[in-house]
């Protein structure tokens, strides 16, 4: 069995709102090939620090994130874009194409506004310094970080399916997804994916 891309859905939507931009974003990338390298930190303080850096809209984002090789998981903590990376990924390609064929710039400056977090400040005072190197076996990552794409895609299609539900359960549920204006039917899949994924118990 391959690895799994996981994340957490509440800094997604968060990342969504101030970013715009998520981890769906990230894995769709990841499945186009966006993916331009996978660098991690060797400095004995910041040993377990690494990045996945990918193309999403003409810019370069970096994507910290942690490797769980014991249960095959790979954990997306949060997505920047780095202006230090666009520029070393991304300008002298910029120049080459130019020659050739002229871009339309981007209508909104992805820059203009953002405010990184403490750890998100720190990783580009890193790679200001150089301390980041890349994977030796980035070719390798490539390969399987699509396929943990395509098998994250796969398993989280949705599909139809009747349930019988106490009456009285359902005008609740109704009344409580009313209370945060989503359908019901979103609610139950929420409260479905938090028990699979061993966030909430249920007593039986």
């Amino acid at each position: 069995m391959g690895f799994r891309i996981r994340f957490n859905e509440e800094k997604n939507q968060l990342l969504q709102a101030i970013r715009g931009v998520g981890f769906e974003e990230v894995i769709e990338a990841i499945k186009e090939g966006q993916i331009l390298d996978d660098i991690s930190n060797p400095s004995k303080s910041r040993s377990k620090q690494r990045l996945y850096i990918l193309k999403i809209n003409q810019y370069v984002y970096a994507v910290p994130y942690v490797i769980n090789e014991a249960k095959k998981e790979i954990f997306l903590k949060t997505i920047y874009p780095s202006r230090i990376l666009t520029t070393k990924y991304l300008k002298k390609r910029k120049k080459r194409k130019e020659k050739i064929m002229k871009k339309p710039q981007p209508p909104v400056d992805t820059f203009a506004n953002l405010i990184l977090d403490e750890e998100e400040a720190q990783i580009e005072k890193d790679l200001e310094l150089g301390l980041y190197v890349r994977d030796t076996d980035f070719e390798q990552t490539k390969l399987m970080l699509k396929e943990a794409a395509e098998r994250y895609e796969e398993l989280n299609k949705t599909k139809p399916v009747t349930l019988r539900v106490n009456q009285l359960d359902l005008v609740k549920i109704k009344a409580k997804a009313k209370r945060q204006k989503i359908p019901y039917q979103t609610l139950l899949s929420a409260l479905i994916h938090e028990f699979a994924e061993g966030d909430i118990q249920v007593s039986l």
